[in-house]
Order: structure tokens, then C-alpha cells, then sequence
């Protein structure tokens, strides 16, 4: 037993005299290595774009009040003897407009009607004092709207909360003003083509529904068909007047005034401490060799 015990005390100096051994070898590496990593973590910083993320909270309209479609109540089995499809349409609206939001004919569209490519593929710098200035070279060389696409996709994105039931986009630019005004833009848009898309839609519903009312020979059944129509013509109107008839706003996108990511001073303490993380590993790794041997 003391044989034991003197073995192990024998080990653990030994184990001491090794790690002193391996750190005193190693000491330039200790400076070396965590100066270096904080020079990569300066260079990267000044090197790279700064860049200023806006966001925007929307809330689904038809989830917030209980939708258009809760108007039509109990006419839900009077649509399907109609051929109607009149339930969950406020869940298939809502995610189709989140779908919409990184399609590429609504992008594109974006893209073309507030003339977008220019500040997605061209910038050449922004600052407070000339706003955000394009670079026409980069323009003429790169003028097909796919890229101006691809670039903003880089940078743009939809999360889609269920369970909270809200909706939040996100998108980062080097111009602060260009990132919070898209986000502006992208939200009056979707608003305006899914009230197209069901403008469109309850008028084709009233067109069936007129002609069946002419066609039916039975009294019950015209009464039936010219109740949901009066319904068409009120969830017509509601389409109508309601801007955001898909989102609304709950937190619109301000102007971001501080650049996106972790700050300069951040990144070098992280990379400081990664620097000492590696050589104390190192260092006991090395310290365990040597005790084995």
C-alpha cells in the first residue's frame, strides 16, 4: 500500500515537473499563438463590409382577428355543396405568403419595380456623408437580375413562428437607410399581390356562383347559392379595404444605426481566449507524452 501511494506521489511530480517542463518550452507559443489569432480577428474585421441588418415584425392579419374566411361561420358545408373550398384558408394564405416572400417571380418583381439592382450588385461604399455610392462599373458588368437575387437571398430571410404567431424578416446591407426601406417596400408588396390574388379569386367564385343561381331549378338550393354570394360580395369588400390584408405590422423596420455582428473589441477577446484554449491543450497534451515516456 505505501509502495502505492509513493508511486502515485512519484507520478504526480513527475506529471508537475512535465507540465512546468512543456510550458516553459512552449512560452513564445503562449504569446505567439493568441497574438496571432487576435491579428486574424483585427485583419478579418477591417477587411470586411460593414454591414447594418434591419428587421420587421409582422403579425398575420387573418390569425390575429380570426380571418376572413371565420365570416362565412356555418355556410362552411353550404361552399362544399357548391364546390367551395371555404376552410383553413387563413393558414393557406399565411403560408403562402411566406413562401411568395422568397419566390423568385416576387423577388424579381421587387427587384424591377423599385429598380434594386444597382444597390445589391454595385455598391461601391456608404457613409453618413455621401449616402450610398454605386459603383457603375461593377454595374454595366454585372447587369443581369439574377445576381441582384442572389445577392439579396445571401442576405435576406423569413422565420415563420407558428406557435407565437408572427412572422419576422431580417435583411442586412451596407447602406443602413436601402436596408430598412426594402424590408418597407417587400411588405407593402406582399400586402398588394395577395389582395390581387384574392380579389381574383373571390371573383371567379362569384362568377360560378351567379351562374349556378341562374342555371338551379330548385328554390332551396338558389337561396343557398345566393347566400354565399352575398358572402362574396362582403369578404370582396373586406379585400378591398384592408391594406394589410395579409400582414400586419407589429414592429416596422427602423433605420439600424449600429453595424451588424459581434464588435472589433469582442472578436479579440474570443480570439484571445481561443488562443490560450489551444496552447493549454497543447501544453497537456505534451506534458502526458513526456510522463509516459
Amino acid at each position: 500500500m505505501q509502495n502505492q501511494d509513493s508511486s502515485s506521489d512519484a507520478f504526480i511530480s513527475f506529471s508537475s515537473d512535465a507540465f512546468r517542463a512543456t510550458l516553459h518550452k512552449l512560452r513564445w507559443y503562449w504569446l505567439i499563438v493568441p497574438a496571432a489569432l487576435v491579428a486574424l480577428a483585427i485583419v478579418i474585421n477591417v477587411a470586411g463590409e460593414d454591414r447594418y441588418e434591419a428587421y420587421t415584425i409582422l403579425a398575420p392579419a387573418e390569425e390575429r382577428s380570426g380571418g376572413l374566411s371565420d365570416m362565412l361561420g356555418g355556410l362552411g358545408s353550404l361552399g362544399s355543396l357548391a364546390g367551395l373550398q371555404l376552410g383553413d384558408q387563413k393558414l393557406t394564405n399565411t403560408m403562402l405568403a411566406v413562401e411568395l416572400l422568397k419566390s423568385r417571380e416576387f423577388l424579381y418583381g421587387l427587384i424591377e419595380k423599385y429598380d434594386l439592382q444597382a444597390a445589391l450588385v454595385a455598391v461601391d461604399y456608404w457613409s453618413q456623408e455621401d449616402g450610398l455610392v454605386i459603383d457603375e462599373q461593377d454595374l454595366a458588368e454585372y447587369p443581369e437580375i439574377w445576381r441582384a437575387y442572389n445577392e439579396l437571398m445571401k442576405h435576406f430571410t423569413v422565420n415563420y413562428d407558428r406557435a407565437l404567431g408572427k412572422v419576422t424578416l431580417t435583411f442586412s446591407h451596407q447602406s443602413p437607410e436601402f436596408a430598412s426601406q426594402l424590408l418597407t417596400n417587400m411588405v407593402s408588396e406582399i400586402n398588394s399581390v395577395m389582395r390581387q390574388r384574392e380579389t381574383q379569386q373571390i371573383q371567379q367564385r362569384i362568377d360560378y356562383l351567379q351562374q349556378q343561381a341562374v342555371l338551379s331549378e330548385i328554390a332551396q338550393v338558389e337561396v343557398a347559392l345566393y347566400s354565399l354570394l352575398q358572402e362574396q360580395y362582403k369578404q370582396m369588400m373586406l379585400v378591398a379595404v384592408n391594406e394589410d390584408h395579409v400582414f400586419e405590422t407589429i414592429d416596422p423596420p427602423f433605420k439600424p444605426h449600429q453595424v451588424a455582428g459581434l464588435p472589433l473589441i469582442a472578436w479579440i477577446i474570443l480570439m484571445a481566449m481561443l488562443g490560450v484554449f489551444i496552447m493549454s491543450i497543447v501544453t497537456i497534451l505534451m506534458s502526458y507524452r513526456i510522463t509516459r515516456d
